[in-house]
C-alpha cells in the first residue's frame, strides 16, 4: 500500500525518466564527437547527421524531463490520494478508544506522513533508475571503442555513490527524524498558543511560549542548515569525482587510439561529465527515502492496529428515525480498567446531568450512548436492543458534542454541511434557532469565513455550531461532554439556557459536567461514583 503505485501511468513515467537520462548523455557523447571531429574540417555533410542529433537530443531532453515530472508527480500524487481515506477510516475506528489519539494533531501528523509517501516514487525510485540508466548508456557507449575507460568510469561512478550515501547518512539520518518531532512540537505550541492568546497575555506567560517557539524554530533552521552543507558536500564530492572519472577515462583510452578514431577521444573524456549529474542525484536520495521509511513506519504500524472490542460496534439493519426512551447498563473494558455503568435511563425531552469524580466513567458513559463504545450488557434504544439498528442512523439520532467543536477552515455553511445538509435554507433555520444568525449577521452570516480551528468564533459560538451540526443530522439526543469548561460565567450560563430551551422542545439532552453550579439546569443528575 506504501511502496510505489501500481498503476501503467506510473510505469510510463519511468520510461520517459530513463529516456531522458538516455537522452542527457547520448546528447553530451554526440556533441562532443560532433566538436571533435568538426576540428578535422571534414565535409559538412559528415557532420550534419551529428548535428541533427545534437539537435533531437537536446530538444528530446526537455521534452522528456517534462513528461516525466509531469506523468510522474501525477501517478504519485493520484495514489497517495488514495491512501488518505484509508488511512483516515483506520483513525476514526480507533479514535474512541485513544490508541491512535482522536486530537487533531495527531491527525494532523498522520497527513503529514502520508504526504512524505511521495518522497520515494519521485524523489528516490525515478532518480535511481536514472542514475542507473545513464550508468549503463555512458558503459556501453564508451565500451565499445574503450573497455579500460568504461570500466574505470563504472568503478568511480560506484565509489563516488557510496561515498555520497555514506556522507548523507552521516549528515541527514539522525537529522531528519528529530526535524520530524521538532515540527510537530513547533505545531503543537503555535497551535496552544493562538488557541489560549488572551489567557496567555494576561496571566504574562507569552514571553515564554515565544522564548520556546523561537528555540524551536532555531533548532529547526540548524536542522536545515546542516543538511543543506550536506547537500552541497555531496555536490563538491561528485563534481571532484567527475573531473577524476574523465581524466581516468582520457587517459586510458589514449592508448587505443591507433585502433579508434581521434575524434572519439572526446567522447571518453566529456560523456562522464553527463553521468555524474545522475550518480548526485541519486546519491542525494538518503534524506528523502528517511521521510518516506519513517512515514510508512508509523502508517503500517497505525494500519496493521486491531480496532479493539469495545471500538468494534455492529451495525443492525433497522435504521432508526425517533427517540422515545434508552436504557444502558454494564460494563466497558479496557486494557489497564473496567468502568461499571448502573442503570442509566433517558426519556424524551428529559435533561440529565451526570456527574462524578475525574476518571470515574462520565464521558466513557457518554460514548456508550453515543455508539462509539461497545457496552458488555445492556443497550437498548426504545425497548429494543441497540444492536439492531444501524450504527449510521444511531449516530444521526445521538449527536455528541465534544468539549473541544471540531471546526475546520472554510465558511461557516460549509462547516454545517459536514452534517450532510446543504441545504442553506435549513442551515439558516437552524442558526437562527441557536441563537448565531443574530450574532454573525453583521459578519456574513453564514458565509463568514473560519480560520483554522474555527478561528472567528467564541467559545460558545463554537458549540452552537457543533449543536447545530448534530440537530441538522435529525439528532434526537445530545450527548455534551464539559461544553461549559472553556467558557466564561456568561457565555456559559446562554449555553445553558439554549440547552434547556432544546430539552423543552423534546430533545434529550444529557451533560457531561464537574460543574455543580450547572445542576439547576437539568431535570435529574445521575452521579457516577
Amino acid at each position: 500500500m506504501f511502496s510505489l503505485p501500481r498503476t501503467k501511468s506510473f510505469n510510463f513515467g519511468i520510461l520517459v525518466a530513463v529516456l531522458e537520462a538516455l537522452s542527457a548523455i547520448a546528447l553530451i557523447a554526440t556533441s562532443a564527437f560532433l566538436i571533435s571531429r568538426a576540428s578535422e574540417q571534414p565535409p559538412i555533410l559528415y557532420l550534419m547527421m551529428a548535428v541533427v542529433g545534437v539537435r533531437a537530443l537536446s530538444l528530446g531532453r526537455a521534452f522528456f524531463r517534462y513528461v516525466q515530472r509531469l506523468v510522474l508527480h501525477d501517478a504519485t500524487f493520484t495514489h497517495v490520494a488514495s491512501i488518505r481515506p484509508l488511512v483516515f477510516e483506520k483513525y476514526a475506528a480507533l479514535a474512541p478508544s485513544k490508541i491512535a489519539g482522536s486530537t487533531g494533531e495527531q491527525l494532523a501528523r498522520a497527513t503529514d506522513q502520508v504526504e512524505e509517501l511521495q518522497n520515494y516514487p519521485i524523489r528516490v525510485f525515478a532518480p535511481l533508475v536514472q542514475a542507473f540508466a545513464a550508468l549503463s548508456g555512458t558503459t556501453l557507449i564508451i565500451g565499445i571503442w574503450f573497455p579500460e575507460s568504461a570500466l574505470a568510469n563504472l568503478l568511480t561512478a560506484v565509489l563516488a555513490f557510496v561515498l555520497g550515501q555514506q556522507l548523507s547518512m552521516r549528515l541527514s539520518s539522525k537529522s531528519e527524524a528529530l526535524r520530524s518531532d521538532l515540527i510537530s512540537s513547533l505545531r503543537a505550541e503555535l497551535v496552544e498558543y493562538a488557541q489560549s492568546a488572551e489567557l496567555i497575555e494576561a496571566y504574562g506567560w507569552s514571553a515564554r511560549f515565544k522564548q520556546r517557539i523561537h528555540q524551536i524554530g532555531s533548532e529547526i533552521e540548524r536542522l536545515d542548515s546542516k543538511a543543506a552543507w550536506g547537500i552541497g558536500a555531496n555536490s563538491s564530492v561528485f563534481s571532484l569525482f567527475a573531473v577524476v572519472a574523465a581524466s581516468l577515462s582520457g587517459y586510458l583510452a589514449a592508448p587505443h587510439l591507433d585502433s579508434a578514431p581521434g575524434y572519439l577521444l572526446a567522447v571518453a573524456v566529456l560523456t562522464p561529465l553527463a553521468l555524474f549529474e545522475f550518480m548526485a542525484m541519486a546519491a542525494n536520495t538518503h534524506a528523502s527515502h528517511a521521510r518516506y521509511a519513517g512515514a510508512k513506519k508509523s502508517l503500517s504500524k497505525l494500519m496493521e492496529m486491531p480496532v479493539p472490542h469495545n471500538v468494534n460496534l455492529p451495525s443492525g439493519g433497522v435504521s432508526i428515525e425517533d427517540f422515545d426512551e434508552l436504557r444502558a447498563s454494564g460494563s466497558v473494558s479496557f486494557e489497564d480498567r473496567r468502568v461499571d455503568i448502573n442503570e442509566f435511563g433517558l426519556r424524551r425531552g428529559e435533561f440529565v446531568l451526570i456527574s462524578g469524580k475525574s476518571g470515574s466513567g462520565k464521558s466513557t458513559l457518554g460514548y456508550v450512548l453515543s455508539s462509539m463504545y461497545q457496552l458488555d450488557g445492556n443497550f437498548e434504544i426504545n425497548s429494543k436492543p441497540a444492536d439492531e439498528f444501524s450504527l449510521e442512523s444511531r449516530h444521526a439520532l445521538i449527536g455528541y458534542c465534544e468539549q473541544q467543536a471540531q471546526l475546520f477552515p472554510g465558511t461557516l455553511a460549509a462547516n454545517l454541511s459536514i452534517s450532510g445538509i446543504e441545504d442553506r435554507l435549513q442551515q439558516q433555520a437552524i442558526i437562527e434557532r441557536l441563537g448565531l444568525a443574530e450574532e454573525l449577521s453583521g459578519r456574513g452570516g453564514l458565509d463568514l469565513e473560519l480560520g483554522g480551528r474555527g478561528s472567528g468564533l467564541s467559545g460558545g459560538q463554537a458549540q452552537r455550531v457543533a449543536i447545530a451540526r448534530a440537530l441538522l443530522r435529525g439528532a434526537k439526543v445530545l450527548v455534551l461532554d464539559e461544553p461549559t469548561s472553556g467558557l466564561d460565567w456568561d457565555n456559559a450560563l446562554r449555553l445553558m439556557r439554549l440547552l434547556r430551551e432544546l430539552a423543552d422542545s423534546g430533545i434529550a439532552i444529557v451533560l457531561i459536567t464537574h460543574d455543580p453550579q450547572l445542576r439547576s439546569f437539568a431535570d435529574r443528575e445521575f452521579r457516577i461514583s
